[in-house]
């Protein structure tokens, strides 16, 4: 499922779009890195932390979809 789907006949040529778990995990990943008490945990964790947390969190909101 794509976040921003288009009309492939009236561009053909154009990337398909962003696929929506990638859409929910940068949301989540804004989320994250604009609230300061996320941040400093973020500092002592790791990026990696912050990426999987965003993973996570899409994952989530991708399987709430499906019910």
């Amino acid at each position: 499922m794509k976040a921003f789907p288009h009309d492939w006949k009236e561009a053909p040529n154009e990337a398909l779009g962003m696929d929506l778990r990638d859409y929910f995990a940068a949301k989540a990943m804004q989320a994250i890195l604009s609230n300061p008490a996320m941040i400093d945990k973020a500092d002592t964790q790791s990026i990696e932390w912050v990426v999987d947390t965003a993973q996570q969190v899409a994952d989530q909101m991708m399987e709430a979809r499906n019910d």
